[in-house]
């Protein structure tokens, strides 16, 4: 083994303590938009603003791009987390806030 590749397992390392953070930073942000969708339907607003959305994925397009990471891939991740969240407050919505 080179004395490179004796540096994997503590890179590995680093990257699964990201993996953590990041997963735990994605379960923050569902704990919050549940916060959302509840005071949403409690005033009968919709489940999905695609103007707040289309802002989201514009600021963070543009922020990965500053930071070297590929704007696609960004756009891509949040899409997806803010279509979970919209199924979500659709849930909240139908089953009625004071069901939580």
């Amino acid at each position: 083994m080179t004395t490179r590749m004796k540096e994997l397992p503590d890179l590995r390392q680093k990257i699964d303590e990201i993996d953590d953070r990041i997963v735990e930073l994605i379960s923050e942000r569902f704990r919050i938009t549940d916060e959302i969708g509840t005071l949403k339907a409690d005033s009968s607003v919709p489940a999905l603003d695609a103007e707040r959305e289309q802002h989201i994925i514009s600021r963070l397009t543009e922020k990965s791009g500053k930071l070297a990471v590929n704007p696609d891939l960004i756009s891509s991740i949040f899409r997806s987390i803010l279509s979970e969240v919209v199924l979500k407050h659709q849930q909240i919505f139908r089953t009625g806030s004071d069901s939580r």
